[in-house]
Parts: structure tokens; C-alpha cells; sequence
């Protein structure tokens, strides 16, 4: 390993970085590099179904259970977990959550973040943190903009797989495609911690990566698409991150 890399993965909620890009970061860590993971919310509200269906379930209820799946999820994973409880449906940014975003970024001094795919308004959520997260990215690289953590310039944001399969929708076309074949198993353990979300394993586990697979020619694959090309080019290339 020449350079120990250091990824941030900024998910709307609880299980989204997880599921859209657990395999990857599964991959990193394994070969010595470090991950850092921001739910910005639990996914209370809009990813807890399972929960909602039991007498007399409230929010902070849930809250808990998601943090319990979270935290044990991160240490299957090996990565650190940042939990910022900003609310779902709708998750609602304003300048101190933006500026608290910025100031994570800086502390975490990432050399790579990874985080929704922009245009997935089949959750818009998701697409609400990607805005803000690339404003945030943008705004840790210059002075003028006030935190109690000096600057850093994150090298690369790539945008992991939206809501279902669904490039025509939301155009999404990956750039890149991860082979985490090798990571199923472990990939398996940390999704299935997500007991309020056990409808969605299959969905993690099987249709997105499973499709995302047979575009590389592999059993599993995650997809991304490279932002800092401002838009996707629909080419497929089967590259690690970072280069």
C-alpha cells in the first residue's frame, strides 16, 4: 500500500451508505485504509416500515433502534460512524447544519467522499444530501469560509447507486463499477444488523449489486459515478477508487 486512503461516506440515512456502498468500503479498509461513515439522519420515519407496524411506536423509539443497527453495523464494518440526527422525510438543511457538514469534512480530512447520486428524487432525501454534501465539499477547500477546523480539499466525490434500478429515471450511468463479490459475505453480516429494514436486505444484497455484477461481468458489484467529471459520460470502466 503506498498511501493509506481515507474515504467519508455521507448517506441521508442510517442504512444508505451501507447498502449502496458497504462492499467498497469493505474492500478499502481490508487492504489498510480508513472509512468514515455520516447518517445524517436514522431513517426514522421513511426507512423503519417494519417498526412502524408495532402498538405504540413512536419516533424516539425508533431512533433508538436505528442507532443500535448503526453503530453494530459500522464495528462489522470496521469503520467509524458519525450519527447527526437531522430528521427524514423531509430531511431540511439551513446554515448551521451546513457549516456543522463542512467543519466534518475538515475534521475528517478525506482524500475521497462518497455520497448520493444527485438527480434520485425517487427519494428526495437522498438527493438533498447530495446537494449539500458537494456544497459542503466545495466550501472545506476555502479559508473564507469560517469553521473551527482549518481547510481541506477532498480530491474526489463519487456518487453511489440511487433508489432501485433505475438509470432511466434518474439518469444515472456508473462510470465506475467495484467488484465486492469477495465482500458478500461480510456485506451480509452488517445489512442484516438492519432489523427495522428487513424488507430491503434482498434489495441490498441481491437486485442492485446483483445487476450491477452482471454489468462487469462479476458476481457483485457496486456503480458510481465520478462527479468531478460534472456529469456522467455513461461509459462503464472497472477501475478502484482513487485512481
Amino acid at each position: 500500500m503506498d498511501k493509506q486512503i481515507k474515504i467519508l461516506g455521507i448517506g441521508a440515512h442510517g442504512c444508505d451508505v451501507f447498502g449502496r456502498a458497504g462492499g467498497t468500503i469493505a474492500r478499502y479498509i481490508k487492504n489498510g485504509h480508513k472509512a468514515t461513515i455520516v447518517a445524517l439522519t436514522y431513517g426514522e420515519r421513511g426507512e423503519a416500515e417494519i417498526s412502524w407496524k408495532q402498538e405504540n411506536m413512536t419516533v424516539e423509539k425508533v431512533k433508538e433502534l436505528k442507532k443500535k443497527e448503526i453503530t453494530e453495523a459500522a464495528k462489522i464494518l470496521g469503520a467509524d460512524i458519525r450519527m447527526m440526527d437531522y430528521d427524514d422525510n423531509p430531511l431540511v438543511f439551513n446554515r448551521e447544519r451546513f457549516l456543522e457538514l463542512v467543519d466534518i469534512i475538515r475534521q475528517e480530512k478525506p482524500d475521497i467522499v462518497l455520497t448520493h447520486w444527485l438527480n434520485d428524487w425517487l427519494n428526495w432525501d437522498h438527493a438533498t444530501t447530495a446537494e449539500w454534501t458537494v456544497r459542503a465539499v466545495w466550501s472545506a477547500a476555502r479559508k473564507g469560509i469560517v469553521t473551527k477546523t482549518p481547510v481541506h480539499k477532498v480530491k474526489e466525490i463519487y456518487m453511489f447507486m440511487p433508489s432501485g434500478v433505475s438509470e432511466e429515471v434518474v439518469g444515472f450511468r456508473p462510470d465506475i463499477l467495484i467488484d465486492v463479490s469477495d465482500m458478500s459475505e461480510l456485506k451480509k453480516k452488517f445489512i442484516e444488523v438492519f432489523a427495522t429494514q428487513a424488507d430491503s436486505h434482498s434489495y441490498f444484497l441481491e437486485t442492485t449489486q446483483g445487476y450491477r455484477g452482471k454489468q462487469a461481468g462479476v458476481k457483485y458489484a457496486e456503480a458510481f459515478v465520478r462527479f468531478s467529471k460534472g456529469v456522467s459520460s455513461g461509459s462503464l470502466k472497472f477501475l478502484p477508487l482513487g485512481e
